[in-house]
């Protein structure tokens, strides 16, 4: 987070329940934190997660922030409206 250069701020105890079931107490997130994904910015908060295994996890806050995405489990993809564009994410795999 340090070495990003981005500041947290404390928040009361939010449960976040990931795929193992496991629940990670959130203490920190970092508010406003603009970032660039397929030449596209985006701005959001960021919880702050006590890992290191992962650089970004995209999650509900920002998902809900999309409106309506469209998922393609097919071919991997998601698709959702941003400033007027059609923005298609794609796997890398």
């Amino acid at each position: 987070m340090k070495s990003l250069g981005l500041n947290s701020v404390f928040i009361h105890h939010f449960l976040v329940i990931v795929a193992s079931d496991n629940q990670l107490r959130i203490t920190r997130q970092c508010l406003d934190v603009q970032w660039k994904f397929n030449n596209y910015t985006f701005q959001t908060n960021f919880l702050v997660l006590p890992s290191i295994n992962f650089s970004v996890i995209l999650g509900m806050q920002w998902f809900k922030t999309l409106g309506e995405i469209f998922w393609n489990c097919a071919q991997l993809t998601m698709t959702f409206n941003h400033h007027s564009d059609k923005v298609i994410l794609v796997d890398e795999n």
